[in-house]
């Protein structure tokens, strides 16, 4: 027994001794009246009255028999359609979940918790185990685990048992998780290891910057436990374009490149296929779809040239005849009577007017286009603020920049204007030095050496065929000279280099990102030659710039513009970003924006959307695709009652099946949500220690306990001392 209103000892007893104080005070005065005997019967029964009031008010307390459960463990079984995959045996992982949810788990878990079991795919349900089927559009195993933690109020819940094979079809670069939450997750891995299974594991396609709109389709595949030679199949709209064999890899994921012309007026559907063979673990990840959108509108380049060269005239010509491209150019001419300079402008009438002093008037104005092209041009013709202008097209607004020719990369008239930082060679430092960057050591005066960098690059083919990429750049005449730049700026990319004067290495095709834009320098004078010293059915220089205008351009945004996912699962919510900016490329604070979907079967429907918190001039909407097939969003902005833009984004639903994707067990997924927790992470073999981890680890439970005064008996205790005492009282002649 203890008190529930605890005392120290020697107070308790002060209390005692008071109490037998004020019995005996109580009765001294009829000392005389009574006997011996007859007093000491009284002076008790008043002194153990007293008493058994200050016990009582300290609430004496016992335990109570039965001890309570600890708290509620929830069980999560993964019924994901993952889970139906059969590892071995003919089981399935959910049939083997269930099995240890309902003979290891409950029963150990019982004793000490209550324990509730929840079936966890798209919704969170309570479920019978014998009851369970897998299924599903998408796999969030976070959201699930947040989806049982809501269903308790805070601290009733002690822990969260999750039994899954971690195939997860939602990806978060963070936890939800931390180890200061109250609910502790012990993960729980169900499946194995993938002994043998064909999966294309990624189809990425590359923008439309190759010549001829050509694009690019970066494969992904890995092959497990197959030694023989596999068929891939490139498909477009049911027809097979391309056959290859893959040879064994061992399990290493091999990446192959396929060259494709989609079309310019629609997008195009690409199909990977691999041949099925019946040893696999599934058949799902064995084709996988791509949408190839056609190029949109055309990009804009605005060329300043210093003056006129032979060099500009072939490289507007080309981009004149390149339907993706769209150019203005500004061309020096000489100076006027007062001694200003004056300029020949070619650009369309809209824009002609803004060009007339040799540079757009206005930022928006300049942001109007997706790349400039800076033409043997001094730096110091430019004003402070324009330089400050193109250093924020690339960085803010996202264009492309250009820089080449002697004057242009004089450095001379840079006075730590933030240009510089964009430029990716150094130009104040000449003596900066530049490592060998060609994988030969023959470097020829002046001529073209791509980098092993280069030769893996869009801008730099020359031809569809790897093999004869480098052949067609030795095949090129010498250039006439080369700037003398610095070392290229960290981050950038030397692309080629050529021999200089001296025989040293100098960078002639250098790229770098900056901010959301890309830049490059074209350290090389007369690439004229390219075109003038070779045959006539030679394309290599119009393919080289038309390359380079298009890489530089074809990442710049629009004012509105929409980011999504290009190809998604059916059912799966898929999140839609769309950016509102005005002409400078400002977040606009309060736009009304419509946004609407038409699906494969040809209808439109609004989608509802909201401003994105903490996002200034961004909108969110969440499609549920709930058939396979290619969805336009479409998105109107306005604000003050003009419009803004509008910009249509293209979403391919089922495509793919990522629930497949890798369908091995994936413990790093079950072993990071765990961690996350303060939980573990256990394999199926060892879900026998999870109850006693849990009961280890959680605190200590507050034991229940029972009042022992809180009852009839000690009411009636004291009744009875005190109607004893008033009846010996009055028997023995006192009132």
């Amino acid at each position: 027994m203890t008190f529930a209103y605890p005392i120290p000892s020697w107070l308790l007893a002060c209390l005692l001794a008071l109490a037998v104080g004020l019995a005996v005070l109580a009765y001294i005065r009829v000392r005389g009246v009574l006997r011996d005997g007859q007093l000491g019967i009284l002076v008790a029964l008043r002194a153990l009255t007293l008493v058994a009031l200050i016990v009582f008010l300290l609430r004496p307390v016992a335990p109570a028999d039965r001890q309570q459960p600890e708290g509620t463990v929830a069980i999560v079984i993964d019924s994901s359609r993952s889970m139906a995959l059969s590892d071995r045996g003919g089981v399935t992982r959910l049939e083997q979940a269930a099995a240890l949810a309902r003979d290891r788990l409950v029963p150990a878990l019982s004793g000490s918790f209550n324990v509730e079991v929840f079936s966890g795919r798209d919704e969170v349900e309570r479920v019978d185990v014998e009851r369970l089927m897998a299924g599903g559009t998408h796999t969030d195993l976070q959201r699930t685990i947040r989806s049982v933690e809501d269903r308790f109020p805070k601290g009733g819940l002690a822990g969260i048992v999750l039994l899954s094979d971690g195939a997860e079809t939602v990806h978060r670069d963070e936890p939800a998780f931390s180890t200061g939450d109250d609910t502790r997750i012990v993960t729980v891995g169900v499946g194995e290891g993938v002994a043998f299974d064909r999966e294309i594991r990624n189809v990425a396609a590359a923008p439309s910057v190759l010549d001829g709109s050509l694009v690019d389709l970066a494969v992904t595949t890995v092959i497990r436990g197959d030694r023989s030679r596999v068929r891939l199949r490139l498909l477009q709209n049911g027809r097979v374009l391309e056959l290859r064999e893959l040879p064994p890899s061992g399990g290493s994921p091999v990446q192959l490149v396929f060259t494709v012309a989609p079309d310019r007026a629609a997008p195009t559907v690409f199909r990977v296929e691999l041949d099925n063979d019946e040893r696999e673990l599934t058949l799902e990840n064995n084709r996988m779809d791509v949408l190839v959108p056609p190029p949109g509108r055309r990009r804009r380049v605005l060329m300043l040239e210093g003056a006129p060269g032979f060099d500009h005239t072939f490289m507007k010509r080309a981009w004149q005849q390149d339907t993706s491209l769209e150019l203005d150019s500004v061309v020096r001419k000489g100076h006027d009577d007062r001694g200003k300079d004056t300029f020949y402008v070619q650009a369309a009438g809209a824009r002609s007017g803004a060009l007339s002093a040799g540079f757009p008037a206005t930022r928006e104005a300049l942001f109007a286009y997706d790349t400039i092209v800076v033409a043997n041009r001094e730096l110091e013709t430019f004003t402070r603020e324009q330089l400050e202008w193109m250093a924020e097209f690339v960085g803010e607004r996202g264009g492309g920049l250009l820089a080449f020719g002697g004057r242009t990369l004089s450095g001379t008239g840079l006075d730590g204007s933030s240009i510089e930082r964009v430029i990716p060679v150094e130009l104040d430092d000449r003596q900066g030095g530049l490592a060998r960057a060609s994988s030969s050591s023959d470097l020829h005066r002046f001529k073209v050496m791509p980098t092993d960098e280069g030769m893996r690059h869009p801008l730099m083919r020359l031809s569809r065929k790897d093999e004869d990429r480098r052949g067609r750049w030795t095949a090129l005449p010498a250039l006439a000279a080369a700037a003398q730049v610095g070392a290229p700026r960290p981050g950038a990319s030397v692309l080629a280099v050529t021999g200089s004067a001296t025989g040293a290495p100098v960078p002639l095709v250098t790229v770098q990102r900056f901010g959301r834009g890309r830049a490059m320098v074209f350290a090389g004078e007369a690439s004229w030659r390219w075109k003038m010293m070779m045959p006539a059915g030679d394309r290599s220089f119009d393919t080289f710039w038309r390359q380079a205008a298009r890489w530089l351009a074809i990442q710049a945004p629009d004012p509105v513009s929409i980011s999504a996912p290009g190809v998604v699962p059916v059912g799966g919510p898929v999140a839609i970003d769309a950016t509102i900016r005005d002409g400078a490329f400002r977040p606009v604070p309060e736009p009304q924006v419509d946004i609407s979907v038409r699906g494969p079967e040809g209808r439109t429907a609004p989608l509802p959307g909201a401003p994105a918190d903490g996002r200034e001039g961004h909108h969110t909407a969440t499609l549920v695709p709930s058939q396979p097939g290619v969805y336009r969003i479409n998105v109107t902005a306005r604000a003050d009652g003009r419009e803004l833009g509008s910009a249509e984004g293209l979403i391919l639903a089922g495509g793919s099946d990522p629930e497949f994707i890798d369908p091995g067990l994936n413990e790093q997924v079950l072993r990071r949500i765990a961690d996350a927790s303060g939980g573990r992470y256990v394999a199926a073999a060892e879900v026998a220690t999870v109850a006693p981890w849990l009961r280890e680890t959680l605190p200590p439970p507050q034991r229940e306990m029972r009042d022992l005064w809180h009852n009839a008996w000690s009411f009636l205790l004291v009744v009875a001392l005190l109607s004893i005492e008033w009846t010996l009282r009055r028997r023995w002649g006192l009132r």
